[in-house]
């Protein structure tokens, strides 16, 4: 499984709530119509508390623990 991050805006379909998948990430995961998907939701404001009590920097690069080869990402 490939995880891709994106950032999309909500919008009001009748009683619900969509978001719009941009075409560069549906093309490049082959996403087709009535497909069942997995989202994982993080809220600007939860991801900016998450930065704040984990001191990331904007930018900051990600980092590679080489004594954890053996775990599945």
């Amino acid at each position: 499984m490939v995880k891709m991050t994106f950032e999309a805006k909500t919008l009001k379909i009748g009683n619900s709530i969509g978001v719009l998948i941009p075409k560069e990430v549906v093309e490049g995961d082959k996403i087709v119509v009535g497909e069942r998907i997995e989202l994982a939701i993080v809220s600007r404001r939860r991801k900016s508390a998450i930065e704040r009590t984990f001191a990331i920097a904007k930018g900051a690069k990600g980092f590679f623990r080489l004594d954890h080869l053996d775990r599945e990402l």
